[in-house]
């Protein structure tokens, strides 16, 4: 299969639908997926070109999520999102993600 899929992680079912729908307007292919464990699971994960992960989500958050992929030596471009407008915590969450850059 091509590997020209976007993948979107968010624990927020209308996230996910309008997120997709978006996506799938611009002709990109997108699947989406309620958590992390969701995704890691589902085997697209080599099909996933580019993934837009929620930050704040129950279990493994966003940032872990990128931490783990990088560790598997994944290096997807990881579009981060939030419901939440308190720059200084994402500030402060996005650092160790920022310093490894």
């Amino acid at each position: 299969m091509a590997k020209n899929l976007v993948s979107v992680v968010d624990d927020d079912e209308s996230v996910r639908r309008t997120t997709t729908l978006l996506i799938d307007s611009f002709g990109f292919r997108a699947a989406a997926f309620e958590s992390a464990e969701d995704f890691l699971k589902s085997g697209r994960l080599h099909d996933t070109s580019c993934l837009i992960v929620d930050v704040q989500m129950q279990g493994m958050n966003g940032l872990q999520l990128q931490s783990h992929l990088a560790a598997a030596g994944c290096g997807i471009p990881i579009i981060f999102i939030t419901a939440y407008d308190d720059k200084e915590s994402a500030g402060e969450q996005c650092k160790p993600v920022l310093s490894r850059s």
